[in-house]
């Protein structure tokens, strides 16, 4: 089961938006998780 609280798996490199965008998508993969019941919390 995935980690919430995982790092995100981008290099150093990469830009900031592409950042953002990644962490918004894993935000929204982590509540639609969340509503699914698939987690204790």
């Amino acid at each position: 089961m995935l980690c919430a609280h995982r790092r995100l798996p981008y290099p150093a490199a990469v830009p900031t938006d592409i950042m953002e965008q990644g962490k918004m998508a894993h935000m929204k993969q982590i509540k639609r998780l969340q509503n699914n019941k698939q987690w204790p919390f």
